[in-house]
């Protein structure tokens, strides 16, 4: 498990192959968050700023089909990106294999239209939508964007 000061750090929920993903809650308010590091000690610069682009294009979201980014950390050799913690799991994580009731389905659909039209209206391309870059809260079914590392 990693210590970043601030923070409260209780399980990991993803591990890729450049990122860890930690679900958590900020110290001083008890705020739900989910912090991203980089995998390796020491990441590449282009890693760096992809930590950063996604920063600064999610910040300038402000409605509720795109994960929140609360701030950036410093961790290790690099940054923690600190986000919203709906308490949501990936998309691909919650598809049955049988496929998914209809209402279900629609509803998921509808707001993942809504969060991208909301993207493209302020001129940005995730280039990254994913059934892991789609996340969804399994009891309230409400659904967000997230990563936006490649977007431009």
């Amino acid at each position: 498990m990693i210590t970043l000061p601030g923070y409260e750090i209780s399980a990991a929920i993803y591990e890729g192959l450049k990122t860890v993903v930690y679900r958590g809650h900020r110290e001083q308010d008890r705020l739900p968050v989910v912090v991203k590091i980089h995998r390796a000690d020491y990441p590449s610069p282009k890693d760096v700023a992809k930590f950063r682009r996604e920063y600064e294009i999610g910040t300038t979201f402000d409605f509720d089909g795109v994960i929140k980014y609360y701030g950036m950390e410093k961790y290790g050799n690099a940054e923690a990106l600190i986000e919203e913690d709906f308490g949501a799991v990936a998309l691909r994580e919650i598809i049955p294999p049988q496929g998914m009731d209809v209402l279900t389905f629609l509803r998921i659909a509808i707001q993942l239209a809504q969060a991208l039209g909301e993207v493209h209206r302020k001129q940005i391309i995730h280039k990254d939508i994913k059934p892991r870059n789609i996340v969804i809260n399994r009891e309230t079914l409400v659904t967000k964007l997230i990563d936006f590392g490649i977007s431009s």
